[in-house]
């Protein structure tokens, strides 16, 4: 009996995950006006995939398709600033292009600063920038270079408030 009730807990928890996962990327596509996820087919995960150029050309002509977002997804493990906070084993990289639709969502978002320009520019969640004591105007390195902090959001998504949003042809040279 024991074993029937592990399962029957193992399969509602599996489905509340999904559920959840599922509304936060249903409240993503609608802050960033998207409607369709394109990734390629032998990705086991959106972070592994990798769309081309060819393919974001042929979703642009296709008939009623008002704008293509590319985005970028990759993670770093981050220098402790001074004393600041716990060492974080990971942060969250959201390579976005400044000129595209999907960073108005964090024209909304900012608490400060303003939004990135230049690829050596870039968004810091608030979660982020005070467990690592990141600021405005603050140099903090990632993949071995050096971006400046320009502007602190605060999302409506949990996964975003452990990231930072920089631009994306930087993070495509990493990936």
């Amino acid at each position: 009996m024991l074993g029937v009730s592990v399962a029957v807990a193992g399969v509602v928890a599996l489905i509340s995950v999904s559920l959840g996962l599922r509304g936060s990327v249903d409240r993503y596509m609608q802050a960033s006006g998207g409607s369709l996820i394109v990734f390629s087919g032998q990705a086991a995960d959106l972070v592994f995939s990798k769309v081309t150029l060819d393919d974001v050309a042929t979703i642009r002509a296709i008939p009623g398709v008002d704008t293509v977002s590319r985005v970028h997804f990759s993670a770093f493990r981050p220098e402790r600033t001074g004393d600041k906070g716990p060492a974080l084993p990971a942060v969250f990289l959201f390579g976005r292009y400044p000129d595209e639709r999907i960073m108005n969502k964090y024209q909304g978002f900012l608490k400060k600063g303003r939004l990135f320009e230049k690829p050596d520019e870039i968004l810091v969640s608030r979660f982020i920038a005070e467990t690592l004591g990141w600021q405005i105007g603050a140099k903090v390195p990632i993949y071995g270079a050096s971006y400046e902090v320009v502007g602190i959001f605060d999302s409506d998504l949990a996964w975003e408030n452990g990231g930072v949003v920089i631009h994306a042809d930087v993070l495509g040279k990493q990936l």
